[in-house]
């Protein structure tokens, strides 16, 4: 007879796909060398003080375009809009609509940085994907990077998760020469696009299945039926028993 735990505890094979690679549609994080990182912290250190440095010295407030974007929201909102103007109008319209008017120009950025060790997955696992459709460099900053931040931004919440540098901020030439080579290119912190993107790797992928074994539990009317069953099987057990010592203890006394 099975014992109660057993019972419970059935196990259970559970089949599912799975994606053909880890990176078929989620890019992953860029690897950057420590000594790397700390010089990208020193470049957007630098640049903060210099921008610190001008608004302070500034008389003017006619150019109310912010150089810095800071937080979650800010920067995952322009990215979208980033993502978003790279499409072709021709396929976010019906084929019958008429045509557009041009889609309004969006502020390139010039690279993303994030205190990547000092916060929790769930604020930064999208940035990869968004970064690599607008070929943006993302930068995790050394573990302690968020306490100078904040030293320098000062923000209200305590907080600094992540900054985005514009490509025209004033200053910004120290987070270009930090981060691309002469022609332009990204050499640190390029997120590569996802497989699935990739037209030069078209190729047929296998299917790769996924096995997990599980325990389930009973539903509870059919486990209270089961210990129903089993206390009334140890019962009947233990009556048989008593009642075959009994017989033995009699024959025994009638010798």
């Amino acid at each position: 007879m099975a014992s109660l735990k057993d019972r419970a505890r059935k196990a259970k094979t559970i089949f599912s796909l799975d994606s053909p690679t880890s990176t078929f549609l989620t890019p992953q994080w860029p690897v950057i060398a420590p000594q790397t990182a700390s010089a990208a912290l020193a470049a957007i250190t630098t640049l903060l003080t210099d921008l610190e440095e001008l608004r302070a010295s500034s008389s003017s407030s006619d150019d109310t375009k912010p150089n810095l974007l800071v937080g979650p929201n800010p920067v995952t909102t322009h990215l979208e809009q980033l993502a978003s103007s790279s499409i072709p109008i021709s396929l976010t319209k019906p084929g019958n609509a008429p045509s557009a008017s041009p889609k309004k120009p969006v502020r390139n950025l010039l690279a993303v940085f994030v205190t990547r060790s000092d916060q929790p997955s769930q604020l930064h696992s999208h940035l990869p994907f968004l970064c690599s459709i607008s070929s943006i460099p993302l930068i995790a900053l050394p573990k302690t990077s968020e306490q100078k931040l904040v030293k320098l931004l000062k923000p209200s919440n305590g907080r600094v998760y992540m900054i985005a540098v514009f490509s025209d901020s004033p200053g910004s030439d120290v987070i270009r020469q930090a981060l691309y080579n002469e022609e332009g290119g990204i050499i640190v912190g390029k997120v590569d696009l996802p497989d699935v993107f990739k037209t030069s790797q078209v190729g047929w992928l296998e299917t790769k299945h996924k096995t997990i074994e599980t325990f389930v539990g009973q539903p509870k009317k059919k486990r209270r039926q089961d210990e129903k069953d089993d206390m009334e099987g140890v019962e009947s057990t233990t009556a048989v028993k008593e009642d075959k010592a009994t017989k033995k203890k009699l024959k025994k006394d009638a010798k």
